[in-house]
Order: structure tokens, then C-alpha cells, then sequence
């Protein structure tokens, strides 16, 4: 966050110093700068504006679906492995189904608040997880019943792993440095040029001065409110896994369990 802060001041300063130069320069005053702003400046720097905040809005927005999906098959996926490790024989059912347990506790008590604050995961849930996919694979088939069901949760855990992976990657930043910036800049340039051209003088022209300023100033902070689909009002919360964690309690008898 700070470098794309530190990105948009210099972009900015730099955009200000050239029209400064460029007024300084050319000596464009009175109405003649006002027809200069609106029919020549304004339409590019509009079209910069709005290309750079619909591509920051729609990269993160798809982001956040994309992981909203992961979480949503990370818990399928979860659930679908608690039911077969029923089948299995003792001890090895108890053991595939504490170690789910115990992943699923670590991944939202852990990974959330890594993924928010540093983009990236737990050491301590890929642990639990690491164990979970050890007990899977050291169950013995002793007839055909607990080989389809053992063939059965090694696929399960498995996909966990890959869904784990997909969830990596989703964490962090996700919008390019540079786009945000430019939107920022852009914005700003688009949010001032109203007054540049000389809408303070009327109330009315003022009034609607202002109006694009609150909009282009709302828009231009979306994209970091969705950089990382984890974090931020809109970010993916850990609801599903935790819904599945509730459903394992019930299926053992327990009460819901909450972290």
C-alpha cells in the first residue's frame, strides 16, 4: 500500500508540475482556458480514468469470486471426506477425522488473519494438513470395501492440497501496482479539472463540481478495497469451512463447534 501511495504522489506531482509548465508557458487565461480544459484535456484524461478504474474493479472482483468458489469447494471437498472416513475401520476412521477436524480449526483460526495482514498462509495449518494427507495414505486396505473408501479419501485429500494451493495464490495483492496508480492519478486530474475550468462561478456549477469530486473519489478507492480478496469490506470470510466445522460437530454428536 504505500508504494502505489507513494507511486500516485509522484504521478501526480509530476502531472501538476507539467500544467503548470505548460500554463506558464503558453499563457492560457480566462475563458479561453476554461474551452481549453473541457473540449481538449478533459476527454483523454476521462478516458484514462474510467479504462483504469473498470479494469482495477473488474480484476478485483473476479478475484474475490474466485476465491469465494475456492473456500465454497474447500468446505465441499472437506465434508465429502468426513463422510467417507466413516466407512473406514478403526483406529483409522477416529484418526482421519480428528486430523480434518484439527486442519479445518487451524486453517480459519490461522490462516485468516496471515492472509489479511501478509497474503499469505499459515506454516501451522499446511502442518495439520501435511498430517492429514500422511493418515489418509497410511490406511490399510484390508478387503475391497476400505480400498474403495481409502482410493476414495487419498482423492479427497488431495484435492484439500490443490484447493489449499488455489487459496495461496488468491491471498495478497491482486491488482497491478501501476493501475492503481494511474486511476488515482487520472481520478484526480478528473476530480479538479471541473474548478480548473471554472465552475466556481456559479453555486450551480460548484454544486455539481463537488458532486464529481465525491464520485470520482469514491471510485478511485475501490480497487484497494478489493486487492486482496481476503481482507477489506468485501473480503472472503472463513464461514464455509467453519459451517463445515459445525456439521462435523453434529455428525459426532457434539454441539456446533465455533473458533
Amino acid at each position: 500500500m504505500i508504494e502505489f501511495w507513494s507511486l500516485a504522489i509522484a504521478a501526480a506531482a509530476v502531472l501538476v508540475g507539467v500544467g503548470c509548465l505548460a500554463g506558464w508557458r503558453y499563457r492560457i487565461t480566462g475563458a479561453e482556458s476554461g474551452r481549453t480544459i473541457s473540449g481538449t484535456v478533459a476527454p483523454p484524461l476521462l478516458g484514462i480514468y474510467l479504462v483504469a478504474a473498470a479494469l482495477g474493479a473488474v480484476i478485483g472482483w473476479e478475484n474475490n469470486s474466485t476465491a469465494r468458489g475456492t473456500i465454497a469447494d474447500e468446505a465441499a471437498v472437506a465434508t465429502e471426506l468426513y463422510w467417507t472416513a466413516g466407512a473406514l475401520p478403526e483406529p483409522d476412521r477416529s484418526a482421519v477425522r480428528a486430523g480434518l477436524r484439527e486442519y479445518l480449526s487451524t486453517a480459519v483460526e490461522r490462516d485468516w488473519p496471515a492472509m489479511r495482514t501478509a497474503g499469505d498462509l499459515s506454516e501451522t495449518a499446511t502442518a495439520d494438513l501435511n498430517r492429514l494427507h500422511a493418515r489418509v495414505a497410511a490406511v490399510s486396505a484390508r478387503d475391497t470395501a476400505t480400498a474403495a473408501s481409502r482410493s476414495a479419501a487419498v482423492r479427497q485429500a488431495g484435492e484439500l492440497v490443490r484447493l489449499r494451493v488455489d487459496r495461496d495464490n488468491a491471498a495478497g495483492r491482486s491488482i497491478p501496482v501501476v493501475l492503481m496508480a494511474a486511476t488515482a492519478v487520472a481520478g484526480l486530474a478528473v476530480a479538479v479539472l471541473p474548478f480548473a475550468a471554472g465552475a466556481r462561478d456559479s453555486r450551480a456549477t460548484a454544486f455539481w463540481a463537488g458532486v464529481n469530486l465525491l464520485f470520482v473519489a469514491a471510485t478511485v478507492l475501490l480497487p484497494p478495497l478489493l486487492d486482496n480478496p481476503f481482507a477489506g469490506p468485501f473480503g472472503v470470510t472463513s464461514e464455509a469451512l467453519q459451517e463445515a466445522l459445525d456439521q462435523f460437530a453434529l455428525v459426532d454428536g457434539g454441539g456446533p463447534a465455533r473458533g
